[in-house]
């Protein structure tokens, strides 16, 4: 029987990838910084990551995966030669942790992340050692939020704040 499956394996090894979707290559995710807050926990579900070669050719990797950027989970990227990729979200991006003051839920309502790459192309591959940063420097904080007298924040879609959040975070994740 090991044979059988030994067998197997090679044979299905060899077999070419289907057009228009590729192999994932695992990148570390993080989520970047904000001012005055300690992030606990967060929940990036991607059901699928759009990339164009500099060709204008398209190509998706279609996997349901689910990253924690807080402890730095990996997500699968497509490799080869990219110049542009877009993560398609399954659901709601919630993300968790404390400040000066008090405790917050943010329950963002985002459909796609625009991933901003660092140069034309960029090449993903099992050496290229990139990084997915969600966010950039400060994105938030904890005046902003409103964590004072030891309060628990909840943002979601009828928060004022849910917006602005959403938009800062799909015009700043990157690939670095």
């Amino acid at each position: 029987m090991s044979r059988f499956l030994l067998a197997s394996f090679l044979f299905a090894s060899t077999l070419p990838a289907a057009a228009g979707v590729s192999v994932g290559h695992p990148v570390p995710t993080v989520l970047a910084a904000a001012n005055g807050l300690t992030f606990s926990e967060a929940t990036l579900s991607v059901s699928q990551v759009d990339v164009e070669t500099c060709s204008g050719q398209s190509d998706a990797l279609i996997a349901s995966q689910t990253a924690d950027p807080v402890e730095g989970d990996h997500l699968d990227l497509p490799e080869g030669s990219h110049c542009d990729m877009v993560l398609v979200l399954d659901g709601t991006l919630s993300i968790a942790g404390s400040g000066p003051g008090g405790t917050f839920e943010l329950l963002l309502d985002v459909d796609a992340l625009d991933v901003d790459l660092p140069q034309t192309p960029t090449v993903i591959s099992s050496s290229s050692g990139w990084t997915l940063r969600v966010g950039q420097a400060d994105w938030t904080s904890a005046s902003e939020l409103g964590l004072s007298g030891g309060n628990h924040v909840v943002v979601d879609t009828s928060h004022p704040l849910h917006d602005s959040l959403v938009q800062r975070l799909q015009a700043s994740t990157s690939l670095e």
